[in-house]
């Protein structure tokens, strides 16, 4: 028959008096089962502290006390307590008594373990406990190990963009590759960057379904005021027909003009694809115009707002504005409204556009400059054309220098063709650097003055834009004040920086050094 441990009641009101730090003369009554019963009904919550407050087995006997006898439990109700790897197999005992060794000295015991909260999120810090009860709390938490918390975090939105590629790649809508697939973002279009549009509507689209669920969460966040609104606002438009027709069409006339426009805008111009791919873009913009274009185009963005749950408007309805009143529109239906005041009122605007910036005389001038073209031994070359354009410049060229110039070209495209150190020359600038290394220019003077003529009309296009643009930089809020000839200066170092990079610093004393007489030598 197993001892049946007792409890010193005068030890366990010292012990608890001390650790609270109160001083007690008062003995306590003894206990009976009424009492127990209301003793275990007042226990504090924390189990730590019922632990420090419980006494040893070896107390004194002299005090009043009282026998509490194990209760036999049912097993299964009362949870499985696993051996400690540190105690090895553990005897049955109260829940608010240590573990000691043999039961003689408590400073070698571990509490109970089951009684420590496994969670280090709701355990008390030990520097709290009674000083001579730290150790043997310590051996209890190691007597524990480690803790792994089983937390389940929501899943986040951070990473949508790249499930919904996973998804796609799943069912086939995209492949992988090099370079595909990366990680794209929103930028302002600019209006001296040729290209930045067209860019920024290819994003949009793309990134359809993630900026519209951005929109939906800046909406519905309660704590962004004016943001959440305009987020709304902005997410009705979103959704709508109204914004995905623009959208596509927007695509489509971007993506036909965007070869010309970088076309146009490069340092070396090949003048006959850029008077090519200005007659196919014309020609596609007037096909997009027909009715096959209309009902492809149709079609696609159909198509689109099928696959992102946006609603399709019945052509034969009326119009309903999105975000606006009635009563600022006529009263039309959605086909006249998206085919003839949209799409063909857009589709116009850009060819009219186009004939105003390249007419007849401009193509012609385009054209005729094409004839000085040097690829493949001047494969381009027409002496009519040339003649013609020098017929565009009358203040210029004489009427004598007209009637010598076709025997001069004549004489030129000879010696270009014949001489080896032609062939390989691909532009116009590689030209008119050859004829200036060869010292041709000399001898074929009004031909080298036609071909500064024609190097000239590209800068009169692309890189003033260039110039415009780095005007910005060079003249800011700082150096707002700066004379016509310092600011030229500064331009001209600020365009062809690839070129004073490779002035060396010697070079530029030397050459100061040169302009004037002066004191001391650098």
């Amino acid at each position: 028959m197993k001892k049946k441990k007792t409890i010193d009641l005068k030890s366990l009101w010292e012990r608890s008096a001390k650790s609270q730090k109160i001083a007690s003369t008062t003995v306590p009554k003894p206990l009976t089962i009424e009492s127990e019963v209301q003793i275990s009904q007042n226990v504090p919550s924390n189990p730590i502290q019922l632990l420090l407050e419980a006494p040893s087995a070896h107390d004194s006997d002299t005090s009043p006390s009282v026998q509490v006898e194990k209760e036999e439990t049912n097993p299964s109700t009362q949870p499985n307590r696993a051996a400690s790897p540190a105690t090895g197999p553990r005897t049955e005992s109260s829940p608010l008594s240590p573990i000691s060794d043999d039961g003689d000295d408590d400073d070698d015991g571990i509490y109970d373990v089951d009684l420590l909260p496994r969670d280090p999120a709701h355990r008390t810090p030990i520097s709290s406990y009674d000083v001579n009860k730290q150790d043997a709390v310590r051996r209890g938490f190691v007597a524990l190990g480690p803790f792994q918390p089983d937390h389940e975090f929501p899943q986040r939105d951070i990473g949508a963009q790249a499930r919904r590629i996973v998804e796609a790649l799943d069912v086939g809508d995209i492949e992988t590759g090099t370079g595909l697939n990366q990680e794209m973002g929103l930028s302002r279009p600019g209006d001296t960057r040729w290209g930045s549009h067209y860019k920024t509507v290819m994003h949009v689209i793309s990134l359809y379904p993630s900026i519209r669920q951005v929109l939906f969460k800046v909406g519905k966040d309660k704590s962004q005021n004016a943001e959440a609104i305009q987020a709304q606002t902005m997410l009705e438009s979103f959704e709508s027909f109204e914004f995905i027709f623009m959208a596509h069409l927007l695509l489509a006339i971007f993506g036909y003009s965007d070869d010309l426009s970088n076309a146009l805008q490069k340092r070396d111009q090949d003048i006959v694809n850029a008077i090519e791919l200005i007659y196919d873009t014309k020609m596609q913009l007037q096909l997009l115009r027909e009715d096959d274009g209309w009902e492809s185009f149709l079609k696609d963005v159909t198509s689109f707002c099928a696959k992102h749950g946006i609603k399709v408007v019945d052509m034969d309805g009326f119009y309903k504005p999105v975000g606006r009143s009635k009563r600022f529109f006529k009263k039309v239906k959605n086909f006249s409204r998206f085919h003839v005041d949209m799409f063909i009122s857009i589709i116009d605007r850009q060819l009219q556009e186009l004939n105003d910036r390249f007419d007849e005389v401009n193509t012609e001038l385009l054209l005729c400059m094409a004839s000085f073209n040097p690829i493949d031994s001047f494969a381009a070359y027409d002496k009519e054309n040339l003649v013609k354009l020098a017929q565009f410049y009358p203040k210029d060229f004489t009427e004598t220098e007209l009637l010598h110039l076709p025997f001069q070209l004549t004489l030129f495209i000879n010696f270009v063709r014949r001489d080896e150190r032609f062939k390989n020359v691909k532009n116009l600038v590689e030209l008119s650097t050859m004829l200036v290394a060869t010292k041709k220019h000399t001898a074929y003077e009004l031909v080298y003055k036609l071909l500064k003529l024609v190097l000239i009309l590209p800068v009169a296009t692309a890189s003033v834009e260039r110039v415009f643009s780095s005007m910005n930089y060079v003249k800011n809020k700082l150096r707002n004040r700066m004379g016509e000839q310092y600011l030229n200066d500064c331009l001209v170092t600020f365009l062809e920086r690839d070129l004073f990079v490779q002035v060396t610093n010697d070079d530029i004393i030397s050459r100061f050094q040169a302009m004037a007489t002066r004191k001391v030598k650098l």
